[in-house]
């Protein structure tokens, strides 16, 4: 009967200890009050994926004191990580923290960017974390312009210049080059238009005058992204009588 009512009183204590630290998967360790996310904001200088042929920066801005062990990572939305870096010096307002690709340029796609550490003003909450889903684009693969009221007509009426209104389809174009070849390829003229941003005319200089038949302006230029994704094109074929 003591044996009994002994196993019994060790039972109760020990329920009474697992209640006491919150549970049966208790850690025994008490949540430090004011623990959360990591209190930081994240930019990057692109959003465009050809920007990172090896490696992405990552400007990271503490929102509260230093934090230490500072490290970020990109992570494919199966849990795959496919860049990181860390800082070794603790962050004290804004830092730029380099990620190595793991497998080459980054694609074009979404991913998960997480920053994590330590604040050095709550060091009990350990490691915090801060998530942000990024979504890389592709290069723009067409010039965004419109051809306006395309040139047409007798081909005798164009002997010297060969005038082509444009018109951009939202952002500025830069030093626009345009040509007018013939069917067979030969270059009948050319011009250059500094900037489109609105409604303009390019004037292409022809080296000889338009004979019957159907041409190709070919306009090249330049818009906000990356140098890798190289100059755009779009064209446009005519016909003269």
């Amino acid at each position: 009967m003591r044996r009994r009512l002994a196993i019994a009183a060790v039972g109760l204590a020990a329920c009474v200890m697992i209640a006491a630290s919150g549970g049966a998967g208790a850690t025994g360790i008490a949540t430090a009050a004011g623990c959360s996310h990591l209190a930081v904001s994240v930019s990057l200088p692109s959003m465009y994926a050809a920007s990172y042929p090896s490696s992405v920066s990552v400007q990271v801005t503490t929102n509260g004191g230093p934090i230490r062990n500072v490290r970020a990572a990109i992570y494919t939305f199966s849990g795959d990580q496919i860049a990181a870096g860390h800082r070794a010096a603790a962050l004290t307002s804004s830092a730029t923290i380099k990620l190595k690709l793991s497998y080459g340029a980054l694609q074009v796609g979404s991913y998960t960017l997480v920053v994590s550490g330590t604040p050095a003003s709550s060091p009990a909450c350990g490691l915090e974390k801060f998530t942000k889903v990024e979504a890389f684009k592709d290069c723009v693969t067409t010039l965004p312009l419109t051809f306006v009221d395309p040139p047409g007509g007798m081909a005798a009426a164009y002997g010297g210049y060969l005038s082509v209104p444009l018109k951009s389809n939202g952002p500025l174009i830069r030093e626009l080059e345009g040509a007018v070849y013939a069917a067979d390829g030969t270059l009948f003229g050319d011009g250059t238009l500094s900037g489109l941003y609105g409604q303009a005319t390019l004037n292409l200089k022809l080296n000889q005058g338009l004979v019957p038949g159907e041409y190709t302006v070919v306009v090249a230029g330049l818009i906000s992204q990356p140098t890798a994704c190289g100059p755009k094109t779009a064209q446009i074929t005519l016909d003269f009588s």
